[in-house]
């Protein structure tokens, strides 16, 4: 009985089977760029569920690849870990590698580098010699709109300062004449 036992814990053993399991080759901040479609820096603003994926909405501040528009969205599968999604969280700020689909979309992984900026100091330092494509910033609109806003408040406070010194003129004037 022990024998037969013995015999078949080994055949099992012996029999293949699938793994679902994500292993990643450790690879660095230069070759996860070289290897990305898309390379930006973003706070997440939403997660929500997709298709058996992660859907993330995402502010870009800053992208050095692939990326040219402040607003982003992302997938990653909804298996974290063994099947290689990421599990962003709301709010915060991640470094990302991502990749196109044959759909247009842009996805990642954790073998991508993908990670909160936090721990992403390596990366950082890399692609501060990288040329960014595109930079969340005061753009010629906004510059304009300032502008506007200003020259409104300074005509408002002018008419406001000249309306006083009439009234105190003509009520001067007044108080003489008598």
């Amino acid at each position: 009985m022990l024998m037969i036992s013995t015999i078949f814990v080994l055949i099992s053993f012996m029999i293949p089977f699938q793994v679902l399991a994500c292993s990643c080759i450790g690879i660095t901040s230069e070759e996860a760029f070289e290897n990305a479609d898309a390379v930006f820096l973003g706070k997440v603003l939403e997660v929500s569920v997709e298709n058996n994926n992660y859907r993330v909405e995402m502010e870009v501040s800053a992208s050095w690849k692939g990326v040219e528009e402040k607003d982003q969205t992302l997938f990653t599968s909804t298996g974290v870990g063994a099947s290689c999604g990421i599990l962003f969280e709301e709010s915060k700020e991640y470094i990302v590698y991502a990749f196109q689909g044959e759909d247009g979309e842009l996805t990642t992984n954790i073998c991508s580098r993908t990670d909160l900026i936090s721990n992403a100091d390596e990366d950082l330092i890399m692609l501060e010699t990288k040329e960014k494509i595109y930079e969340q910033q005061n753009t010629d609109q906004d510059q304009e709109d300032n502008t506007a806003i200003l020259k409104s408040i300074i005509f408002i406070a002018s008419f406001i300062l000249v309306s006083a010194l009439i009234i105190f003129l003509t009520s001067r004037k007044l108080k003489n004449n008598k």
